[in-house]
């Protein structure tokens, strides 16, 4: 018998995960449930020069740009774009999709990967951005009037590039990070502060050791 595999999550862990069950030999069909509406795609980029990159595209344009290679071996995969899963009965074999549609498997992969997460904390939600998919490095991009003063909370490799990108743009840029100089939980102490002291030479500006308890404001 033919056995159906579902994979939930359409980033580079759904697809690498439906390339390897056919590179092991699996000739079943395999459905990729994608919460977004694009093929998956690189992201790394998104913080880079897809951030800097003032054109005109689309969401679609720049996914496409994006776009991991479509190997041969996953030709026949289904990919079920813009259709988020919300349960799985784990006992029944069956997940349902956003839309209600209850779908069977023999084997499921749970890739759905990572949400940055979005600060509750009170003040207006306008200018508030997240840096995920190619729709927020676009709303970000089309945000941007010149010389913006730009916070950006957390000082990870997403916020530290996001934050260099910025400002070789020409914006005024501060970062907050609760946690300690950038990226110092991966990096250690020594190059997280050396890293400090590259980008705070370069003139963008630091707030270490405190978090944010609200947005104020409504420009």
């Amino acid at each position: 018998m033919s056995r159906h595999i579902v994979v939930v999550g359409g980033s580079l862990a759904g697809l690498r995960s439906a390339e390897q069950l056919r590179a092991h030999g699996h000739t079943g069909p395999v459905t990729v449930f994608s919460a977004e509406r694009h093929f998956p795609y690189n992201r790394p980029p998104l913080s880079k020069e897809a951030l800097s990159q003032l054109d005109s595209d689309g969401p679609d344009e720049l996914a496409a740009r994006l776009a991991f290679r479509r190997r041969p071996s996953v030709a026949d995969v289904e990919f079920r774009y813009g259709t988020p899963v919300v349960a799985a009965d784990l006992a029944a074999h069956t997940v349902t999709a956003e839309s209600g549609a209850v779908v069977g498997y023999d084997g499921l992969v749970i890739a759905t990967g990572l949400r940055p997460r979005r600060l509750p904390v009170p003040g207006p939600e306008r200018g508030r951005h997240v840096l995920r998919t190619v729709e927020d490095c676009l709303a970000l991009r089309h945000a941007l009037r010149p010389d913006s003063r730009i916070v950006v909370v957390g000082a990870g490799f997403i916020g530290c590039e996001a934050a260099g990108t910025l400002h070789a743009l020409g914006h005024r840029v501060t970062v907050v990070e609760p946690a300690g100089a950038p990226m110092q939980r991966v990096l250690g102490t020594d190059l997280a502060t050396a890293i400090q002291r590259h980008h705070a030479a370069g003139g963008i500006e630091f707030v270490i050791g405190t978090g944010v308890a609200a947005f104020t404001g409504d420009d």
